[in-house]
């Protein structure tokens, strides 16, 4: 089992699960995924700022930050 809580993460876009190797974070969005992946909650791509990018002929996903609307109090 791998001891770094963000191999295990589950990501959803549209409610359908998206490969991890296909998704990249930015540092200000790592930042605020450590209640996702020490807790085991799906990341909803609909809660958080990002964009789609063409690298190697492969579609990714860059995630930037988590939107206002969806941080918790």
């Amino acid at each position: 089992m791998s001891k770094n809580p963000f191999h295990m993460l589950k990501i959803l876009g549209a409610d359908k699960e998206i490969i991890s190797n296909n998704i990249c974070f930015t540092g200000d969005a790592i930042a605020l995924l450590n209640n996702y992946a020490t807790t085991g909650k799906s990341l909803h791509l609909d809660d958080w700022d990002w964009y789609k990018e063409l690298r190697s002929g492969a579609v990714c996903y860059i995630v930037t930050n988590i939107k206002e609307m969806s941080l918790p109090v």
